[in-house]
């Protein structure tokens, strides 16, 4: 017996065969049914969710786009920018700035004006001054209301002077105007201070040449700040021409330097100190 008459019998045994159940077709069709409608609800149920999902998303998307943005903090420098409703990413440029905002820009107004003229100056510094010291010279005896050797009381009568220093008997007071006095409690008035602007009756003063002083005053000699000599002769009275520079010592004071302060001093004095 070969290998197919050993199949043909093997298939042939009653053994093989299984009974049948009675309903079983239609328990098997019955079953397909169900699970072809399980399968139709499952799909029916996931295209439904799909369709709500992207609904919601739609609905939140529209949602937030229309709804305003905060407004954005600004300042004096930074353009403020308006929000769209646009979904797209936009970048806002600032204004163009024109030319003349720029020009007008470009540099700071100055704060301090330019100096006045020489002349307008003058004249401002001239109203500053007491009537009584406009045209006020330094003489031999004094400038002005102030002699030397006035008592202390007669000069602060003058209503014209403000007490910058005092110590050891000796007190020194500003002139309204400019200027200094001294004045000792011994000998009054020993020392008279004028500004710039106040020439001896010779017409020398600040910015003349210690050279001009010595052709005008012939008998000045050396100081340890310029050069001095008597106003004039018979008198306790001299004049100190004060310069710019340091003389050197124990040199003469070199003509080409410049007078810086004059000043009329006594030679009865107790206040070197203050002067």
């Amino acid at each position: 017996m070969d290998l197919n008459d050993e199949l043909r019998q093997l298939f042939a045994d009653e053994r093989l065969d299984i009974p049948v159940r009675p309903g079983a077709e239609a328990t098997i069709v019955a079953g397909a049914r169900r699970i072809r409608r399980n399968r139709r609800l499952a799909v029916t149920a996931g295209a439904v969710a799909v369709a709500v999902l992207v609904s919601g998303g739609v609905a939140l998307a529209t949602h937030s786009t229309n709804r305003s943005l905060p407004p954005a903090e600004t300042t004096a420098d930074a353009p403020i920018v308006t929000p769209t409703t646009s979904t797209a990413t936009t970048t806002s440029r600032p204004p163009a700035t024109s030319t003349s905002a720029v020009t007008s820009h470009s540099s700071p107004p100055s704060v301090e004006s330019d100096p006045p003229p020489t002349g307008e100056k003058k004249e401002r510094e001239r109203k500053d001054v007491p009537p009584s010291l406009t045209d006020a010279v330094l003489t031999h005896t004094g400038y002005g209301p102030f002699e030397l050797g006035m008592s202390g009381d007669d000069a602060l009568a003058t209503d014209l002077l403000t007490l910058e220093w005092g110590e050891f008997d000796c007190s020194r007071y500003l002139i309204r105007g400019g200027g200094t006095v001294v004045v000792s409690e011994k000998f009054g008035v020993v020392s008279l201070r004028v500004p710039e602007r106040v020439r001896t009756p010779e017409g020398i003063g600040a910015g003349d040449t210690v050279g001009e002083v010595r052709a005008t005053y012939p008998g000045v000699s050396d100081y340890r700040h310029g050069v001095s000599g008597s106003a004039t002769e018979g008198t306790d009275a001299f004049y100190s021409f004060l310069t710019v520079e340091e003389p050197p010592l124990h040199e003469p004071v070199p003509d080409t330097f410049v007078v810086a302060e004059l000043r009329l001093d006594s030679s009865k004095s107790d206040c070197m100190l203050a002067m």
